[in-house]
């Protein structure tokens, strides 16, 4: 049904180490970092993670333009059934393992007052057409 509510979603800009290539990262995260997050995902309120890799940049209807040079090199989602469940799921030692894990792989960037340059969004989603199943 168009217009239905969806997940509550996490969605977050994710940029590579700058001494990997981006398939090194895109491979790192999908064959080491994804073990976590396939335990993680059953132990708390997360319904589903999923990781997207920039392929690149749309110039044109059909057209892209491949590049190792953008400002994010994955986006990474987190889907929940409520707000009240994304802040259930924040565990501090959920946390520690995946940021130390992340730093075999994602860019540790800080800004001035030392927080990771990383950008995350909270979404609320709702499905607008969807394919009869």
């Amino acid at each position: 049904m168009p217009g239905e509510k969806g997940d509550i979603i996490v969605f977050q800009l994710i940029k590579r180490r700058k001494d990997l290539t981006h398939q090194q990262f895109k491979d790192y995260w999908v064959n080491n970092h994804n073990k976590i997050e396939r335990e993680i995902v059953n132990i708390g309120k997360r319904k589903k993670i999923i990781a997207h890799f920039v392929k690149g940049i749309v110039t044109g209807p059909g057209q892209i333009k491949e590049t190792e040079d953008l400002p994010f090199d994955g986006v990474l989602e987190l889907h929940f059934d409520s707000i009240e469940d994304w802040r259930a799921s924040l565990q501090p030692e959920v946390f520690a393992r995946l940021a130390d894990d992340e730093k075999n792989f994602v860019s540790q960037e800080t800004d001035e007052e030392g927080l990771n340059k990383r950008t995350t969004y909270l979404l609320e989603e709702y499905i607008m057409a969807e394919r009869a199943k």
